[in-house]
Parts: C-alpha cells; structure tokens; sequence
C-alpha cells in the first residue's frame, strides 16, 4: 500500500495535538492547616508533618497542644499527625487536622501507651 506525503502531513497534523498534551497539573492552593491534640492524657509524643513537608517529632508535650501554619501547597499534598500516650495509665487521646477552619481529619483512642494517627490528601 503506498501513501503520498499528503497523507503523512494529514496524519501529522492529526496526531499533534495529542502529542503537546501533558498531564494535568493541580494548581497550588493556600492551605491554613492545624493540628490538634486534645484528651485527658498528661503528655504525649507527636511526629507530624510539617509546612516544608518534613516529618518532626516532639516529646512530652502536654495536651491540650495545637500547630497551627498556612502553606502554598499543590492539591494533592499529605498531612499527617501522630500522637502516643506516654503514661502507663488508661487515657484518651484525640488527632484532629483542621484545613481551612473545618475537621478534616480526626480520631480517637483510649489506653496505656496508646496511639492515635490521622492523615489524608488535601
């Protein structure tokens, strides 16, 4: 079967739009982000991520404790909070993430060392 150069630049021209598409890239959004950690345990150890998201740890922090930042973030970025009881004793402790002012995030667990994560895609 023979095809003249008419036909290649007819299915060249065909073919280009399809070939300069990319993925859809989700646009960057401003994000007010806070974590909570609230219940009736005396201290807890949290890792959480943070603004630059990087993972950080804080030992023996009394509850109720919250952080609190606002950050450009592409749609599609994570948030993650964890906390551990430290006491022996049987305690609540509740992870809560707020994005822009609502729950978005949250969850609760009772007993000696016990440990409460929350996490999601924004």
């Amino acid at each position: 079967m023979k095809y003249g150069i008419g036909s290649i630049i007819i299915l060249l021209i065909a073919c280009e739009g399809d070939l300069i598409k990319s993925p859809a890239i989700p646009p960057a959004t401003y994000f007010a982000v806070r974590y909570e950690i609230t219940g009736d345990s005396g201290l807890v150890s949290i890792r959480m991520k943070n603004e630059n998201g990087s993972t950080i740890t804080f030992e023996s922090e009394a509850v109720p404790w919250q952080y609190n930042f606002r950050v450009l973030m592409p749609r599609g970025s994570s948030v993650y909070l964890s906390a551990q009881n430290t006491g022996a004793s049987d305690r609540t402790i509740r992870a809560t993430i707020y994005k822009t002012g609502a729950v978005f995030k949250s969850s609760e667990n009772s007993g000696p060392y016990t440990t409460v994560t929350v996490q999601g895609i924004l």
